[in-house]
């Protein structure tokens, strides 16, 4: 769990993938998928997102920030946190590489 609104970054270089998921959902908050060159890295639980669907980001650009939700409909439901996957590649490998800022 985290404090809401702080700040996420890319973890590689990629394409923010449309079709992958992008946008608001009732369950996810605000969402999205950054396919790289070997993985694809989905973000959920987003209050705000700071990219274009089909645009180019670079490792470590800011992609958006962590949402409270406390005007969704999933209120009170869960406290701020970040739901973060990859899919053909280890996110431990990521998660231990992050520093805190």
């Amino acid at each position: 769990m985290c404090a809401p609104r702080l700040n996420v970054y890319a973890v590689e270089d990629g394409v923010i993938c449309k079709a992958c998921g992008f946008g608001w959902d009732p369950a996810w908050g605000y969402r999205l998928t950054l396919n790289a060159a070997t993985n694809q890295f989905f973000y959920t639980h987003l209050g705000y997102i700071d990219v274009k669907a089909g645009g180019y980001v670079r490792r470590g650009q800011f992609l958006g920030n962590i949402g409270d939700f406390s005007n969704g409909p999933t209120t009170n439901h869960f406290p701020p946190h970040l739901h973060f996957a990859t899919r053909d590649g280890n996110a431990l490998t990521y998660v231990r590489s992050c520093s805190r800022s």
